[in-house]
């Protein structure tokens, strides 16, 4: 494969997409998608995401060669070295960007986000359930960043950041359920590793019936308009409710989870389009 390609490649092209996504909605519904400061905060997200993920990549290496063997890591397509050489640079290019956006931008991203990124996967995704959260909330902390880094407060992005941290860490024990087979042959300590399927699809279960509850509160408050709720219930709400209560079951198999980690994928995707409604007027 042609190196600049295994480069981005392992960035994992999907998250980044989903990432910039989020940056301009944020933009678009704070009414700053003309925002000179736009251009610095998606570079900031892109250097970080891209770093997260290579660093994930770089410790599970051996988990992937169970889980996942065709990643670029897994598949010895990059050596180590480059990559560790990468994530630094990812790293670096994001903290001098830091220096263009407003202040509380700034601090979110090196105080919070930044430390929580190095520290998820060799320490905080060994932790059942609280990896999961810490992932969910490092996602959804996209919105409150970029409204932070482009105006310089929050206001506006709080129910974007809750929504998508929930939808989040759903999506993440679908994940950490479907590589069940890999951390248990490398002893990584995962809710569904540590307690079973069974016991992950209840949690599940009762995320999406918080995501449900809370997900519709905006619109019965006035908040949002019909276009959010139509949206909510077709993109996300409805094929959630599918996938976690009628696809998986008690007998469900680490290969239900893989489909329905894919499934997830595009209903994440809906859940951008739904947060885009909610600045139609």
């Amino acid at each position: 494969m042609n190196k600049i390609l295994v480069y981005l490649k392992i960035l994992r092209p999907l998250n980044i997409l989903l990432s910039i996504t989020s940056v301009i909605i944020s933009a678009w519904l704070i009414n700053s998608i003309y925002s000179p400061l736009l251009p610095y905060t998606i570079i900031i997200v892109i250097s970080f995401v891209g770093a997260s993920n290579i660093l994930n990549d770089i410790v599970d290496v051996k988990i992937d060669k169970v889980n996942q063997p065709d990643r670029i890591l897994a598949s010895d397509r990059l050596k180590m070295k480059s990559a560790i050489v990468f994530t630094i640079s990812l790293f670096l290019i994001g903290i001098n960007f830091c220096q263009f956006i407003h202040p509380l931008g700034k601090y979110i991203a090196i105080f919070i986000v930044l430390p929580l990124s190095i520290i998820y996967t060799p320490i905080l995704k060994k932790i059942p359930f609280i990896g999961n959260i810490v992932i969910g909330l490092i996602l959804g902390s996209v919105f409150i960043f970029s409204e932070s880094a482009i105006i310089g407060e929050i206001s506006q992005m709080w129910i974007p950041f809750y929504l998508a941290t929930i939808l989040s860490i759903i999506r993440e024990l679908i994940k950490d359920a479907a590589d069940i087979n890999g951390d248990s042959i490398n002893n990584i300590s995962t809710f569904p590793n540590k307690f079973g399927l069974k016991s992950t699809l209840l949690l599940i279960r009762l995320l999406i019936s918080i995501l449900f509850i809370i997900s519709l509160m905006p619109w019965f408050n006035n908040i949002y308009n019909n276009y959010y709720i139509f949206l909510l219930i077709i993109g996300v709400l409805f094929p959630s409710f599918y996938v976690v209560f009628l696809k998986l079951n008690k007998k469900s198999t680490f290969t239900d989870y893989i489909q329905a980690a894919k499934l997830f994928k595009i209903i994440t995707f809906c859940g951008m389009m739904v947060i885009f409604s909610t600045g139609i007027n």
